[in-house]
């Protein structure tokens, strides 16, 4: 799960490039993660911490991204809207610290 913060860039949104945050994360993770990237499931996550006039619940977006041996590939008409019971069930029950609190752990402005 990617989730959409305020200080990003307004002209790079996270749904807008997430072939090239799943390679950003797999980068990063790649230690950390035992998991074929054909099998991640990638969601994009967007709520109050999103942008400075945001006043709406989150959202999840599901990112059905395609593995093409080396990289990700996306298709924009593909991303679908999910509830928060369908998030909870693909997360298996478990929760994840806010994002606000998170940010502010890693010492980081959203």
């Amino acid at each position: 799960m990617a989730s959409e913060i305020r200080s990003n860039d307004d002209r790079h949104g996270i749904a807008d490039d997430m072939a090239g945050v799943a390679a950003k994360a797999l980068d990063l993770a790649q230690e950390h993660v035992n998991a074929e990237p054909a099998n991640i499931i990638w969601l994009a996550h967007h709520g109050a911490f999103s942008y400075h006039d945001a006043f709406d619940p989150d959202t999840f977006t599901l990112i059905p991204l395609t593995w093409e041996g080396q990289r990700y590939q996306d298709n924009l008409e593909a991303h679908r809207l999910l509830t928060e019971q369908q998030v909870h069930d693909l997360l298996d029950g478990r929760s994840l610290e806010p994002v606000p609190r998170a940010l502010a752990s890693l010492g980081w402005p959203y």
